[in-house]
């Protein structure tokens, strides 16, 4: 979580919407699954990527850009409409090649 609120440019000791972005994270989580991840869920800050990803042998680092972009859409959408269609398209183009990647051996 705490790389999630970095980027979303919230300091890891400011709590006030630790609950907010643990629920849409563990939504963007869910979305991730639909897409062939693994099944995960997030309580908290203790949880890491290698244990999210510890059973992915593929180079999947784009799944982090992915969720981040999720949870901003719901967090802190962007007032501008162009700017919320480049990042569906963004999160269109980062699914695609997370399954592409997982499936190609």
């Amino acid at each position: 979580m705490n790389d999630i609120k970095k980027a979303l440019g919230i300091a890891e000791d400011y709590t006030a919407f630790d609950q907010e972005i643990i629920l849409h994270t563990n939504t963007a989580l869910m979305f991730a699954e639909e897409i062939g991840l693994p099944s995960f869920k997030i309580t908290g800050k203790t949880e890491t990527w290698d244990q999210y990803l510890s059973g992915v042998t593929k180079n999947v680092e784009a799944v982090k850009t992915y969720l981040y972009l999720q949870v901003r859409l719901v967090f802190d959408p962007p007032a501008n409409s162009f700017v919320v269609t480049a990042i569906e398209k963004q999160l269109q183009e980062y699914a695609w090649r997370i399954n592409l990647q997982k499936e190609t051996p």
